[in-house]
């Protein structure tokens, strides 16, 4: 299906960033989806959270929400060619928002995320209500971040929302996340003046 086109939300320029140095994820971006985790409830993740920028924005405009930050500092990871050059340094996964205290930063591989939710007692116990998609660019590696999300969402019939980055209009060819977005059956929002994309689920 077509991505449906959606304006901007205007609201969401009046959120106010503590980081203005350089990011994987452009401001106006992230102010977009600091607001759209303050209108869902729960819990908050980042699939894909690097050294943190984004994470800690989200956590400081939800405060007194859980937030988990999933990345994987190992070789090991199935990493695509493309995109090691985005391999935090050693150490630095996750930096700048795991001094906070309702930050966890999961070293896991995002394929083995499923397991990771079933078995942490932080994340059993923790009903997410926002997932923000920004790991494995590629046709397969979105695919499995995102359908890991909707199995979330569909096996505790919770309602939530998934959000993913890099959705271009134009990109590399090696970047499958459009691809996989207009092959899901459901109306996905693309924001217009952004790589982002959403849809609310339950």
């Amino acid at each position: 299906m077509s991505l449906l086109p959606l304006p901007y939300p205007a609201a969401a320029r009046d959120l106010a960033l503590e980081y203005q140095g350089p990011r994987w994820t452009a401001p106006h971006e992230v102010q977009a989806l600091c607001h759209w985790a303050r209108h869902t409830t729960g819990s908050l993740m980042e699939i894909g959270c690097n050294e943190g920028r984004t994470l800690r924005e989200l956590a400081l405009a939800c405060p007194g929400r859980s937030c988990f930050g999933v990345d994987y500092s190992g070789d090991d990871g199935g990493m695509c060619p493309e995109q090691r050059h985005e391999r935090p340094p050693p150490g630095r996964l996750g930096h700048y928002a795991r001094s906070l205290t309702t930050v966890t930063i999961l070293d896991v591989r995002s394929q083995d995320l499923g397991a990771a939710l079933a078995a942490a007692p932080c994340l059993s116990s923790a009903a997410l209500g926002f997932i923000f998609i920004d790991g494995n660019h590629t046709l397969a590696g979105v695919r499995s971040d995102s359908e890991m999300a909707f199995r979330y969402f569909a096996e505790r019939g919770t309602p939530g929302l998934i959000a993913w980055h890099d959705c271009y209009d134009a990109g590399p060819a090696w970047v499958g996340v459009r691809a996989y977005l207009e092959s899901r059956p459901e109306a996905i929002f693309r924001i217009e003046g952004t790589c982002l994309a959403y849809l609310r689920v339950g």
